[in-house]
């Protein structure tokens, strides 16, 4: 027997949705932004503006890649990475990720730091760091964890820096999220700035190697500001 799907109306399934999605209210609207995944969020927003309100607006931003050495002198000096940009809404969560490693011996100091900055005063064209960490992504490896053992072994020679460690297969994989028990998202606000600095480590011998950097900023709804 034959069997014949009934027709619907062309458009009145979507006009059913959105006169659905527009009879909710915000709590409830805010509530399903916060559950929606990215790609989600990227159709939904495209199909209410209602819905559209209470999701969260998203920022990729990406570092550039990188190998390099940090001077003989100094400790820990700090050098720009991911330049300051402005934030127009407070902030959910950021998410960052990268592949890197360091010299693959001895101390380890390569790392990102995030800075939450804020202007001294209305207008003004300087800024305060109100907030900053190294989390989540800490602390370079030596190598990954499936790299070669030996080039945690390496030893470094004063005449010369060890240029030939090998890069492929052999860089660590670190993610993570900064959240609201993090005072850098906790804090911010719209018109704050957020900015990353790199640091390799001073004193001879130390090298950063990084690959893929991503900081993904997940900025509050406008109905959850």
């Amino acid at each position: 027997m034959e069997t014949h799907a009934m027709e619907e109306p062309e458009g009145s399934f979507d006009e059913t949705r959105r006169l659905l999605w527009e009879s909710l209210p915000d709590e409830v609207l805010v509530i399903v932004g916060q559950n929606l995944t990215l790609e989600e969020t990227a159709i939904a927003r495209c199909a209410c503006s209602s819905l559209a309100r209470a999701l969260p607006s998203v920022r990729l931003v990406k570092g550039r890649d990188f190998d390099e050495h940090g001077p003989r002198t100094g400790n820990l000096p700090r050098l720009p990475y991911v330049d300051a940009f402005e934030i127009h809404r407070g902030v959910s969560r950021i998410d960052l990720s990268c592949r890197w490693k360091d010299q693959g011996w001895g101390y380890q100091k390569g790392q990102f730091i995030t800075q939450l900055l804020r202007r001294i005063e209305e207008g003004a064209d300087e800024f305060d760091v109100l907030a900053e960490t190294n989390e989540p992504l800490g602390l370079a490896p030596h190598c990954s964890e499936n790299g070669p053992p030996e080039y945690a072994e390496r030893r470094f020679s004063y005449t010369r820096y060890e240029d030939d460690i090998p890069v492929r297969n052999t860089l660590g994989s670190s993610s993570g999220t900064l959240d609201e028990s993090n005072q850098l998202v906790s804090a911010a606000r719209p018109g704050d700035r957020i900015q990353v600095l790199r640091i390799i480590g001073g004193g001879g011998g130390h090298r950063l190697i990084v690959r893929d950097f991503r900081m993904l900023v997940i900025l509050c709804s406008k109905l959850n500001q």
